[in-house]
């Protein structure tokens, strides 16, 4: 519906998905469209048990890196050399036909800012929290698993907050709204949901809920004397 058009040879630019493509390939450069990895991006075991197989053979939205010795721990965090985490295949820069890009190095692909899964998505989730109906809701769930061979749920009491947000997740990851969905379900901070490497310990810890919010730069702040700090920092 509205997606931040790229163009390798009109709109170039080394962040958006050029950096995503690149810094998510290693040594599978062909199968990206793409002229080098950068070695840098990763998911944690936590998203890849989101999914029953990592293969896509029950859910062709599970789309990662099939041959990869890769470890779903990441001993550390910047050891994507040593496998640590699983390597993400969803953008490419490739043309629906499979063939490369216009330029290997700038991408042509487009990020999705927002698109219909995401709307379906809303009202399921507004449904699970007793807004809507759930009858609906399931409806809008499983058109979007059907999309991606994943089986479908039977009954309206499987629409709960829990599997919203592990369907956000499912279909909407790397698109920019993980954090977001986290926070607005009070799962971001505290410890009411931990991960890799949350609160910089291996195994995930507890944070402030400063952290909800961004810190507003002390740039901004020096500008506007009208602005306040957000609590905690």
């Amino acid at each position: 519906i509205f997606p931040i058009r790229f163009d390798g040879i009109n709109t170039k630019t080394w962040g958006g998905t050029t950096f995503i493509i690149h810094a998510s390939t290693g040594g599978w450069n062909s199968d990206m469209g793409v002229d080098g990895g950068w070695y840098g991006l990763a998911a944690r075991k936590e998203f890849a048990n989101l999914f029953s197989d990592l293969s896509g053979t029950t859910d062709r939205r599970a789309m990662f890196d099939a041959g990869s010795t890769s470890t779903l721990t990441i001993n550390s965090v910047s050891d994507f050399f040593g496998n640590g985490g699983l390597k993400v295949k969803k953008f490419s820069n490739k043309t629906s036909a499979g063939a490369n890009g216009s330029n290997l190095t700038h991408t042509d692909t487009d990020f999705p800012l927002f698109r219909l899964a995401d709307a379906y998505l809303m009202y399921a989730e507004l449904a699970a929290k007793g807004v809507g109906s759930k009858s609906t809701a399931r409806g809008y769930i499983n058109a979007l698993r059907t999309r991606a061979n994943a089986a479908t749920i039977a009954t309206d009491a499987e629409v709960t907050a829990d599997f919203v947000l592990d369907e956000r997740a499912r279909e909407l990851y790397w698109e920019g709204h993980r954090r977001q969905d986290l926070i607005r379900n009070n799962k971001f901070s505290g410890s009411a949901k931990l991960w890799q490497w949350k609160g910089n310990v291996l195994n995930g810890a507890s944070i402030d809920a400063k952290f909800n919010l961004y810190p507003i730069p002390q740039t901004e702040l020096n500008t506007n004397s009208n602005l306040t700090q957000n609590a905690g920092y």
